[in-house]
């Protein structure tokens, strides 16, 4: 088993390996995460509008913090939420790091004035006050943090979630493929795995067999098409 996420995903799409999921077995998505825009406790930016008002008038006049490479996952959240609004996403500002917590400090230290990042990674200064969220890449609330605001229902139609799942190698028969798909069936109904799971904030999102392989072809698809609007695909 290999676990697998929206990375691998960017990876394949932007072309850095000449595999996809059609090479291996996709077995199931087990959670999912909302990734969202943050911002510090006392910035001038009260709720996404505000935001969406500067980029307007000046795409450039926000930096935005990320915990991923320019043309990965949090640089397309920002990216997605400028397609959204009517912004070039070619013009705005997006500095990397090399994790969230890395973003998130460049963030409270006044360096930038958002971060991009997933909801788990900004949890602990989100419960401490020391940041806001201005929303969450969703049209669902967080089943955790449910007082959240999303960019749906803030009239922004962007949304993006880092999911969680599983393949295996190609070749696989039949018969491991059904053993696994159970197996990761009853773990995810499991009190031990909500319980994990819960306290990452991930949302119970889930998806198997068929189903599970059109989402990452879709998925897949999806980014090559982003990344090329971008510059980081050809």
């Amino acid at each position: 088993l290999v676990a697998a996420s929206n990375s691998l995903t960017f990876t394949m799409a932007a072309g850095r390996t000449p595999h996809t999921y059609a090479d291996v077995t996709p077995l199931a998505q087990i959670a999912a995460e909302y990734g969202g825009f943050f911002v510090k406790a006392d910035s001038k930016y009260k709720n996404l509008g505000d935001l969406v008002a500067a980029l307007k008038a000046n795409p450039a006049s926000v930096t935005f913090a990320g915990g991923s490479a320019p043309g990965s996952m949090d640089h397309i959240k920002v990216a997605l939420l400028a397609k959204a609004v009517g912004v070039d996403p070619t013009k705005l500002v997006y500095v990397p790091f090399q994790g969230g917590g890395e973003a998130i400090t460049a963030l409270l230290g006044g360096h930038t004035d958002a971060a991009t990042i997933d909801l788990a990674e900004a949890s602990a200064q989100l419960e401490a006050g020391k940041v806001r969220c201005l929303a969450l890449l969703s049209d669902k609330r967080s089943t955790k943090y449910k007082d959240l605001p999303t960019t749906v229902e803030q009239g922004v139609k962007a949304t993006f979630n880092t999911w969680r799942g599983i393949y295996m190698a190609p070749g696989v028969s039949a018969q491991a493929t059904l053993f696994w798909t159970e197996a990761l069936k009853k773990m995810v109904a499991s009190p031990e795995w909500n319980h994990e799971r819960e306290k990452l904030g991930w949302e119970p999102t889930t998806r198997f067999g068929d189903e599970f392989k059109a989402f990452v072809k879709e998925e897949h698809e999806r980014y090559k098409t982003l990344l090329k609007e971008l510059g980081f695909a050809k």
